[in-house]
């Protein structure tokens, strides 16, 4: 299965991490220009799929995984923000996330369904929290609707807002083909830079 090999784009940066790399972007304005990164696969081999499965013997086939279950990695940009992500795929216990963003006017604060801003003071300034998923999303994914799924989820109706309803803003916020290459070239570079074990440059 793809998601376990690292030479089709598989692992926890392709799957969840590109989405922080997206976000960095989209809410700076800045892109990350080095970065310095450790990637690790805990666990070397796995079950085949059952979509995979063609004959009795493959319902036991373990498969080699290269794909990486944790990266922990820290980004300079070339406006001067720097940031560090750190993520895992496999963990045992509580996991969960939480987004921060720091400057010199304020912070703010993404865990979950729930947004908060602060000053520079550490006032907060506005809190807004809503975990809920549209319903047609829950029928649609089952237990698989969450935070991956509803960024596919809004991208779909964007997509046949515009093509069906002729609303011709409806992909502006949508992530454009050379955003996308830029996002893929930060993946490599953590890659690069975890084989290496020294910064890599975009």
């Amino acid at each position: 299965m793809w998601w376990n090999e690292l030479e089709k784009g598989g692992g926890i940066l392709g799957a969840a991490g590109v989405h922080s790399i997206d976000q960095l972007q989209f809410v700076t304005g800045q892109r990350v220009e080095s970065v310095s990164a450790t990637t690790e696969t805990f666990v070397k081999e796995k079950r085949m799929h059952p979509k995979d499965w063609q004959t009795k013997e493959d319902e036991t086939r373990m498969m080699p995984c290269t794909a990486e279950e944790y990266v922990a990695g820290q980004f300079r940009c070339d406006g001067g923000a720097v940031g560090t992500l750190t993520m895992s795929g496999v963990m045992s216990g509580q996991g969960g996330g939480s987004i921060y963003f720091n400057g010199d006017k304020g912070s703010a604060n993404l865990n979950g369904g729930k947004f908060e801003l602060y000053d520079a003071k550490g006032n907060l300034v506005t809190s807004e929290e809503d975990p809920r998923l549209p319903d047609e999303l829950r029928a649609a994914a089952g237990n698989h609707a969450g935070a991956p799924a509803l960024g596919t989820f809004n991208l779909a109706i964007a997509i046949r807002e515009y093509l069906e309803e002729g609303k011709q803003d409806a992909l502006d916020l949508a992530c454009s083909f050379e955003e996308g290459l830029y996002n893929q070239q930060v993946i490599g570079a953590i890659h690069e830079s975890s084989a290496a074990g020294q910064q890599a440059k975009l």
